[in-house]
């Protein structure tokens, strides 16, 4: 009798000790956030791993109020990553990392709808999802704004850039920029054999909607 009551005393104990790892873990990741504020009245944040919903949501803000949010798939193979400022300053560029392929699309929030707009099927290939659901029209990225992302990061102090990345302070460092950087080129390029950085390419989606080259599916 006395052997069973320790057993279960123990065995609570354990509930306990592993409900709060895990609680200290969710408090933890949910502190990762990105952020890219394009005036007084217009910012958006992304949830890395919002904490009630384990979900990563892209929220847009006008005036203080949310008016609409972006679903980025988030799970064991799939990671957003960053997200940065389009060159028109209504629209972000995000970077995910969705399991064999790497991902650079745009969010363009003056083209909104509240029943969700459709995502384009690149974005949404199955076991490589990086759209889960967009209030926001949903995009390939063009040139202009892959280049204009490439200078950004770049030309932005590491305390900028990282703020932009699900690393936050851990991202001030130029590895970092130049990690990210590297990412960017492989999620908008075809990859080309020959060259040491190109050959890694593996873009789930090209700028533009050009074709997936052969060989990178």
């Amino acid at each position: 009798m006395r052997a069973s009551k320790i057993i279960i005393k123990l065995s609570l104990i354990g509930v306990a000790l592993l409900a709060f790892l895990l609680l200290s873990w969710s408090v933890h990741v949910s502190g990762q956030v990105a952020r890219v504020t394009f005036s007084k009245d217009r910012y958006c944040k992304l949830e890395f791993h919002q904490w009630y919903s384990g979900m990563s949501i892209l929220s847009y803000y006008e005036n203080g109020v949310c008016v609409g949010i972006v679903k980025l798939n988030n799970d064991l193979f799939n990671d957003p990553l960053a997200m940065f400022p389009g060159p028109d300053g209504k629209s972000v560029v995000c970077l995910s990392w969705p399991d064999t392929f790497d991902a650079a699309f745009t969010v363009d929030f003056t083209k909104r709808r509240w029943d969700g707009v459709t995502i384009p099927e690149r974005l949404r290939l199955e076991g490589q999802e990086a759209v889960d659901f967009s209030n926001f029209k949903v995009r390939a990225c063009t040139t202009k704004e892959v280049e204009f992302v490439r200078q950004f990061i770049q030309g932005s102090d590491l305390k900028t850039f990282a703020s932009c990345t699900r690393y936050g302070e851990r991202a001030q460092t130029e590895d970092a920029r130049a990690d990210m950087l590297r990412f960017l080129t492989w999620a908008t390029s075809t990859p080309v054999w020959s060259d040491p950085d190109l050959e890694h390419a593996a873009p789930l989606i090209l700028p533009e909607d050009q074709s997936i080259a052969e060989g990178s599916q």
